[in-house]
């Protein structure tokens, strides 16, 4: 099932419920075991965000991924980002570029693909994370490999992965069928959940 801005799914091929529009309220996403959320900054999605919410959501047991560009938009100086074990973002300034996806040696020991981003991409990768085992890369930039482009976290120190975040302009990845196999893959093998068959 699907909470978006979008009224029709069904127009871009995409086999899904579509239940709503804006800030899925926490009782819609309480009954879900995970959030996979898009989100470009673009056309008013930020508002929809709550990243309160989110940090609510993992603390009470759910898993969030987050994929999308403008990453410190959503996610700098929030609860998430320290349940995340990221200590610094780029600044959301709209001119960090991402240039593609590197797997890094975990993302290659998952079976992660990497890929380029067709256009000029505000990104804003993660700059630093915690010296922890809670925390780990999956991929770097293409071009500036101290550019991290996402990490896999444990919010609770020795529990289950339950936050994963991607930066970049997912939409222009090329080629677009290792972006799906990577969603799909860290939706199954990182946070444990069966990914739906079509999306």
């Amino acid at each position: 099932e699907i909470m978006s801005g979008a009224p029709d799914y069904a127009a871009f091929g995409m086999a899904v419920n579509h239940i709503g529009s804006g800030t899925p309220p926490g009782d819609i996403i309480g009954q879900y075991k995970c959030v996979l959320w898009m989100g470009q900054n673009y056309l008013g999605d930020l508002d929809s965000w709550n990243a309160g919410l989110m940090a609510g959501y993992v603390a009470a047991g759910g898993k969030v991924y987050f994929y999308g560009r403008r990453t410190a938009a959503f996610l700098d100086g929030t609860d998430l980002m320290d349940m995340a074990h990221v200590t610094e973002f780029l600044p959301d300034d709209g001119g960090s570029a991402a240039t593609g996806y590197v797997p890094s040696a975990t993302g290659t020991a998952l079976g992660l693909q990497g890929a380029a981003i067709l256009s000029t991409s505000w990104g804003n990768g993660i700059v630093s994370i915690e010296d922890s085992p809670d925390v780990d890369v999956l991929f770097t930039d293409a071009t500036s490999f101290e550019q991290i482009n996402g990490i896999r976290a444990k919010s609770t120190s020795g529990g289950d992965w339950d936050i994963v975040i991607v930066s970049g302009r997912n939409y222009v990845a090329d080629p677009p069928a290792a972006m799906a196999t990577n969603i799909h893959t860290i939706l199954r093998d990182v946070l444990g959940i069966d990914p739906p068959g079509s999306f």
